[in-house]
């Protein structure tokens, strides 16, 4: 799942690196979501990938838990975003095993569709292994 919004500058990075790969990775398939509640779509699956853009993040970076996740206060429906969601579906016991991983905003679309591309190529390496 690729989060973000395309009218919002910078937010969009999540959307850049799966239109990128979309198709080229062997058993992957890329989702586009504007809305944090299209991750209740999914909810309590074996394993959930998600990507977002992250503001102040200097690298790609993944985070496997929705712990790791700074708290931010939502005032309203507007101020939510992947990660209050997600710490919501675990509290109510909804949220099985997820994979979140940050691309920076200000990123080098090229630098982050390399990166991002290596950890999912491991990861699919890693579950036929297992």
């Amino acid at each position: 799942m690729c989060f973000g919004s395309e009218v919002v500058d910078g937010d969009d990075a999540a959307f850049r690196v799966c239109e990128t790969l979309s198709g080229k990775i062997p058993g992957i398939v890329f989702k586009k979501c504007e809305s944090p509640m299209d991750v209740l779509d999914f909810a309590g699956k074996e394993e959930l990938v998600i990507l977002d853009a992250v503001r102040g993040l200097g690298n790609v970076r993944v985070f496997d838990s929705a712990d790791e996740f700074k708290k931010v206060k939502s005032l309203t429906a507007h101020d939510m975003d992947i990660g209050n969601t997600l710490m919501i579906l675990k509290e109510m016991g909804m949220l099985g095993k997820v994979k979140v991983i940050g691309i920076p905003a200000a990123s080098d679309p090229i630098k982050s569709v390399k990166e991002v591309r290596k950890i999912l190529s491991s990861q699919l390496q890693v579950q036929e292994m297992g």
